[in-house]
Formats: structure tokens, C-alpha cells, sequence
């Protein structure tokens, strides 16, 4: 599976490439992604987002009451690579490349899910599990009875900073 090169965001997931909560609920149970890789690579200006199952899980309010995401009993069985080119941000994860809530009463809840694989690479984030997790304004993420297993995650490219981490790649609250 691969996001192809584009002037924009790219968001490639063995499942989904990109799930948006708002004032909603989604649940994703007892799912499984298995391919030989999962990639997203920009030429142009844009991020990219990469994960074994999915590429980036955003949950927000806008006004609403509350907005849930679940990943429940879910795995992949991938390798995941994901290149910025330009300046731009590129996220990897073995699961997800990108978790984002932004609001009190958005939460996403990653449980008894896992990855096997090769490995993770990226030249900005690369998480075994997550690439980044980004909690703002009292947004809840839970990781619960979750695990990466794999033989290398890496980042390394020509930006100021990489991040690399055997569950995830990078925290932000």
C-alpha cells in the first residue's frame, strides 16, 4: 500500500488512511491489517502520515459533548515507512501515525492491540506502536495492554530533529 508522491498531505494506513471524530463515536474492534508494507512519501509541500492499520486518527469537539475513538483487540502485520521531503513533517507508526485529540471530552483509547513487523522507518517520527501523540487542550489518549514487536524503528533525515521510539516516537501535551 503506498500514499504516492503528491503536492499535499499524504495519509496511508493498512486499514484506513485517516479517521476524523467529531461529536461522534468510532470503533474500530477485532480488526487487522496485514500487507508487506505501508508507505506515504510527498514531493512536494506536505506531511506524511503512516501506520500498519491506520495513517492518522484526529478527534476533536467542536462544541459537542464528548468525541471517542476505540481501537479495540486490533493488530498489523506490516513494515511502514513514511519520507517528507521540502521542510515537511513525516509520521511512521507501527499502528497509527498520528494520534490527535484536541479538546476536554476527546479521547482516543488504544486497547490489547499490537504490531508485528520488520520494522518502522521515518526521516521525522517513527514509533513501534504510535508515531506521535498529540494531547491538547485536556484531550485523553489511553494505550492499554499494547505492544510493538518488531526488529528496528529508525529515524534519521537532513531536518533540525528525529525522533524514534520503540512504543512511540514522540509525546506533545
Amino acid at each position: 500500500i503506498e500514499g504516492g508522491n503528491f503536492n499535499n498531505a499524504v495519509k496511508a494506513g493498512g486499514l484506513i488512511g485517516e479517521t476524523q471524530v467529531e461529536g461522534s463515536e468510532i470503533n474500530i474492534v477485532n480488526s487487522y491489517s496485514q500487507s508487506s508494507s505501508v508507505t506515504a512519501n510527498v514531493s512536494g509541500l506536505g506531511d506524511e502520515y503512516s501506520g500498519g492499520l491506520i495513517g492518522r486518527s484526529d478527534v476533536s469537539l467542536f462544541g459537542l459533548p464528548q468525541s471517542i475513538s476505540n481501537i479495540i483487540n486490533s493488530h498489523a502485520n506490516t513494515d511502514v515507512s513514511s519520507n517528507a521531503n521540502g521542510g515537511n513533517y513525516a509520521y511512521a507508526g507501527g499502528l497509527i501515525g498520528e494520534n490527535r485529540v484536541s479538546d476536554n471530552g476527546a479521547r482516543i483509547n488504544i486497547l490489547r492491540s499490537y504490531v508485528n513487523g520488520n520494522g518502522v522507518t521515518s526521516n521525522t517520527y517513527a514509533g513501534g506502536l504510535i508515531g506521535v501523540n498529540k494531547a491538547e487542550n485536556d484531550g485523553r489518549i489511553l494505550i492499554q495492554d499494547s505492544y510493538a514487536r518488531l526488529n528496528n524503528v529508525s529515524s534519521s533525515g537532513d531536518v533540525i530533529f528525529t525522533y524514534a521510539g520503540g512504543l512511540g516516537g514522540y509525546n506533545s501535551t
